[in-house]
């Protein structure tokens, strides 16, 4: 494997692996306990993220803004919105290091569309 081509494959395995942290520490900013989400934080930034391509560590920052600013009654409009920046955030990432990913949002409901 060539040495980009084991960034790449790195660097989605650190997202994948890491990322989802966010919804652990966003639900501490959102009911205003910044103080607890700070120090779970302190530890990945002390232990994890500098073990982690930097990317990780930024679209985790990403991820917590837009899972605190995240409404319960967001319309479906401003819920596509929503998802398209999350999706943007973790493309960008990977477009750093010259890969190309592709999004398809399917909204059909199950069993609607069988090519989906």
């Amino acid at each position: 494997m060539s040495e980009e081509g084991a960034a790449q494959l790195l660097l989605v395995g650190d997202l994948k692996g890491y990322v989802d942290l966010a919804l652990e520490t966003a639900p501490f900013y959102r009911m205003g306990r910044a103080e607890q989400a700070a120090q779970l934080e302190a530890v990945l930034s002390e232990y994890v993220f500098p073990r982690l391509r930097p990317e990780v560590e930024r679209v985790y920052e990403d991820l917590k803004g837009f899972y605190v600013e995240l409404l319960p009654d967001l319309s479906a409009v401003a819920l596509v919105d929503w998802g398209g920046r999350v999706l943007e955030s973790l493309g960008q990432a990977l477009r750093d290091l010259g890969m190309e990913p592709g999004f398809i949002l399917d909204f059909s409901e199950k069993g609607e569309d069988e090519h989906a």
